[in-house]
């Protein structure tokens, strides 16, 4: 598995931090898949080093005895089934059976932890943390444009390159497509801006989390680039037993990828202006979950949240597989 590096140059995209973790959820796709199956095989990751663009070399061997068990084939079907739902669940808890099986998903030896709030008290806090990074991806320029690069204003853009999202994949309706529309240009953004849209619809984005079963984060505690491939892999059979279990999801990123780079050397990469906002979201995120400070063992990497919400209104593409096979060299 080869990381293209030209697929997301976005700051978001910081040190490919994003782009690795969804091969690393690719990687576990093709496991669960080979294991459906039957079939043996390995898996080693950076094969040539942390530095290389090679993630991953999965090598095939002779088919073993099919599983009878339905775990994994239950996490393959859910496979085509996984989406993000963008609107509001409703707060029913978790049953004691469901809050099993996700924590169960995660494997012992990855090192990854699973974190869940679900009293309101601890959810409006995961609010305030994550509503307050948003600022800072409604308010920079670059970040405004690689959104709007990804969005496909009608199906047929859709479906000729498959690259990007859909206003219904986001679920975008009402007055947040009229919001979107309005706001194509950055010049339009910056004028709404100086009247306080980036608070706005910062807190709009991350509402959602006052509207769930459970408000969630995984953390990683080895660092660099083999802690996010890892942390990649167990978000994936997370979401993939959320899937199968029936029950909705929805990333809230923007927190703990801000955070990550940060502490990874890119703090010098925001404005005086978003550091101090982004130093109040880590001080609300630190109060939210208490594990995750700066001092830390372990780092938060993928936030969430998770409970029954409304059938979605449509879903972003899959791009066909021949457009992720490269030619091998003889």
């Amino acid at each position: 598995m080869i990381l293209d590096k030209q697929a997301d140059s976005s700051f978001y995209n910081w040190n490919d931090n994003l782009s690795t973790m969804a091969c690393g959820a690719v990687i576990e796709n093709m496991r669960i898949a080979l294991e459906g199956r039957g079939l043996a095989h390995t898996i080693e990751t950076f094969p040539e080093g942390e530095d290389s663009s090679v993630l991953a070399r999965i090598t095939l061997g002779q088919s073993t005895q099919m599983h009878e068990i339905g775990a994994i084939h239950s996490l393959e079907s859910a496979i085509w089934r996984r989406h993000t739902n963008t609107l509001d669940f409703n707060s029913d808890p978790l049953t004691d059976a469901q809050k099993k099986r996700l924590f169960d998903s995660l494997e012992s030896a990855s090192g990854i932890k699973l974190y869940l709030l679900e009293k309101e008290s601890e959810k409006h806090k995961a609010f305030l943390a994550a509503s307050c990074a948003e600022q800072v991806r409604f308010a920079r320029k670059d970040l405004h444009r690689h959104l709007h690069s990804l969005i496909r204003w009608t199906e047929v853009d859709a479906e000729t390159d498959k690259t990007g999202l859909t206003l219904p994949s986001m679920g975008a309706c009402g007055i947040g497509e009229t919001f979107f529309r309005i706001t194509r240009t950055w010049p339009v953004m910056k004028v709404m801006n100086l009247f306080g849209a980036y608070k706005s619809q910062a807190s709009r984005a991350c509402m959602g989390l006052l509207h769930c079963s459970a408000v969630g984060l995984l953390s990683v505690k080895q660092g660099g680039k083999t802690g996010l491939l890892e942390a990649g892999r167990q978000m994936q059979r997370l979401w993939l037993t959320t899937t199968a279990l029936g029950l909705d999801l929805q990333p809230h990123t923007s927190l703990t990828l801000f955070n990550w780079a940060w502490h990874s050397g890119g703090a010098d990469l925001y404005t005086p202006w978003e550091q101090r906002i982004l130093r109040k979201a880590f001080q609300l995120y630190c109060e939210a979950f208490p594990e995750i400070t700066d001092n830390a063992s372990e780092s938060g990497i993928f936030l969430f949240r998770v409970g029954q919400g409304p059938a979605v209104r449509g879903y972003t593409l899959r791009k066909d597989v021949s457009q992720l096979m490269l030619k091998a060299s003889v």
